[in-house]
């Protein structure tokens, strides 16, 4: 492949990256939407339910994020190495902050479906 080619084809890994990053903001939303509008009067049996329906898929976006941010810092590096004129490689550190934030945001999302179901005394 030639450079274009390469740079061409990160971009596209780039943009399924972003959408499964949207993808995943999504998924908390409606879960915390979910927590706080009927948590509390879920049964045990339908907070696990949903607890692992909410795990799995937001397991299979991490992992689509990993391929996608990996597929195409990878492309973007033997760019790299086919030009002349770059003067700086590429890195892909920002996948895994995206990553570390995603993990995050779906423990503070049990966090709070558990802070709904077990209110503390005021």
């Amino acid at each position: 492949m030639t450079e274009a080619e390469l740079l061409e084809n990160a971009g596209i890994f780039w943009s399924n990256f972003v959408t499964t990053f949207g993808l995943g903001i999504t998924v908390i939303s409606g879960y915390l939407i979910v927590a706080y509008a009927v948590g509390a009067s879920l049964t045990r049996s339908q907070v696990i339910l949903v607890n692992v329906i909410f795990f799995g898929t937001m397991a299979f976006i991490v992992v689509g994020l990993n391929g996608f941010g990996g597929t195409a810092a990878d492309l973007e590096g033997a760019a790299w190495a086919l030009t002349t004129q770059r003067t700086f490689e590429p890195t892909a550190w920002g996948r895994w902050g995206v990553m570390i934030f995603i993990v995050l945001c779906v423990f503070a999302a049990l966090k709070f479906m558990i802070d709904v179901r077990h209110p503390e005394a005021k």
